[in-house]
């Protein structure tokens, strides 16, 4: 079964958090040492042609990126936090949760950030105070998959429909003599003299 619609949850990384330390000069003098924290993790969406549907989104829905590393003593700097990245199928357009349009991942490696990660806290390096790590953003988006075909094969049960789909696209779908073999809609490549092109197969559901 082709699943072409969840919603996700979805929370960027918060930045590392600042080091509040101080550093003794030669001069028996003292000064602010604490360095930066790191910046919190990115979520990316990136269009992928190997992905055919939204079905891994089924189990799990919810999706956090890692923290920044916070800052150390000395002037040391916390790591950036690695960005998430979630692979979508080509043709995954990105709404709200009230279903309005943010963004349409068209292209094969497309990549999209979706939800940014918090910057890192200032540490107290030569001043007598520091900044707070900022939280990542944290969203509930619909994923909506529009499946690029360029021939769909449709008709009535049992007129050969998988046949003629399982021939132009070297798959090996169940075929057998009675109507409503198929039971759900697919698709797949298909190559002619070096160009590929997309064939979707759709499922009768009923008879009127």
């Amino acid at each position: 079964m082709i699943i072409d619609e969840v919603v996700i949850n979805l929370k960027a990384g918060k930045g590392g958090d600042p080091s509040n330390s101080f550093l003794r000069l030669s001069s028996r003098r003292v000064i602010g040492g604490g360095g930066d924290g790191g910046k919190g993790g990115d979520i990316i969406l990136k269009a992928s042609r190997h992905l055919y549907d939204l079905n891994k989104f089924l189990i799990n829905k919810n999706f956090k990126a890692q923290d920044g590393k916070p800052g150390g003593p000395n002037n040391r700097k916390g790591k950036n936090a690695e960005d998430l990245i979630l692979n979508v199928p080509i043709g995954t357009i990105i709404r709200d949760i009230d279903g309005n349009f943010i963004f349409d991942l068209k292209e094969d490696n497309q990549e999209f950030i979706v939800a940014r990660g918090g910057m890192g806290g200032v540490g107290n390096f030569k001043k007598t105070y520091t900044i707070e790590a900022q939280d990542g953003e944290e969203k509930k988006i619909i994923l909506d998959y529009c499946i690029p075909n360029d021939l769909a094969i449709v008709g009535m049960p049992n007129v050969g429909k998988t046949s003629l789909f399982n021939k132009l696209t070297d798959k090996s779908y169940k075929v057998a003599d009675y109507p409503f073999t198929t039971k759900f809609c697919t698709w797949a490549n298909m190559r002619i003299n070096f160009y590929d092109f997309v064939v979707f197969l759709e499922k009768i559901l009923k008879l009127k």
